[in-house]
């Protein structure tokens, strides 16, 4: 009594956290995520953020080409628009994959397909830091080597990639039971 629920800390504790607490818990004795799941909700999540962003990308133009900033024939649009459109990728990518995987556990495909990342010693949701180091650091390292860094599961027993061993991550697989 007292794991999951403080009760000499009334100003901290509630039910929500230590329902959290225990879904944490579980989530460390839950399998790894076969590699076939983690690569279509890899693939998936590319799939969705282009077009998320693509259609942006349209939006911006059509309110530019609207507002008169640019005009509909432009062969080079000016450096003002370039950087908006940049500052528009980062910021959706920043939110697709760090916000929600912060949030909610894992980016939409993985929560689609029942996977969730979490710290590989606790089972507890990652933090911001973590997150980004193993996002927008690690994983651009495992691409650019050639996808070495995302054939690591395929080699280690506990299904962890590159990005999960410099974060300090693995991604979970959820049975329907626990979700």
């Amino acid at each position: 009594m007292g794991k999951y629920f403080q009760w000499g800390r009334p100003e901290k504790a509630s039910i929500s956290r230590a329902l959290d607490e225990a879904v944490e818990d579980h989530y460390v004795d839950c399998p790894p995520a076969p590699y076939p799941v983690r690569t279509a909700a890899c693939i998936a999540d590319y799939l969705l953020l282009a077009i998320l962003i693509s259609n942006l990308h349209r939006l911006l133009a059509a309110a530019a080409v609207f507002i008169g900033g640019i005009t509909a024939g432009d062969q080079h649009p000016p450096a003002w628009f370039i950087s908006l459109l940049i500052a528009t990728d980062f910021t959706v990518a920043y939110v697709y994959f760090i916000w929600t995987t912060y949030e909610f556990g894992g980016s939409p495909a993985k929560l689609i397909l029942n996977l969730r990342v979490v710290d590989v010693r606790t089972g507890q949701r990652l933090e911001i830091g973590p997150l980004f180091l193993r996002e927008w650091v690690a994983k651009p390292l495992g691409f650019a080597a050639g996808l070495i860094g995302f054939l690591f599961p395929l080699f280690r027993t506990d299904g962890r990639a590159f990005h999960d061993l410099v974060a300090g991550s693995t991604v979970k697989k959820i049975d329907e039971a626990s979700r």
